[in-house]
């Protein structure tokens, strides 16, 4: 149960990873349905757009750390990182 907790407690602090985590399961979830099911396509559907989500903001992510594209990033809002 301390390990089941000290999990929680990191994923906590990597928002990202957890949202990645939580997509696959979704995807596994929804792959238990029957092809035809609009409720497992549903799920499917949603755990891609997580994976999607999860993707765009690591590249969001990393475009903001890397300080040689800091040119673009400005005007989306994201502040320069010294």
């Amino acid at each position: 149960m301390d390990q089941a907790h000290s999990i929680v407690q990191f994923l906590r602090g990597q928002p990202l990873l957890a949202l990645a985590i939580g997509a696959i399961v979704l995807s596994v979830i929804g792959g238990l349905f029957p092809q035809r099911a609009l409720l497992g396509r549903l799920v499917r559907g949603t755990a891609t757009l997580g994976l999607v989500a999860a993707f765009g903001l690591t590249v969001a992510q990393v475009a903001r750390l890397n300080g040689g594209i800091d040119v673009a990033l400005p005007e989306v809002g994201c502040p320069r990182r010294p």
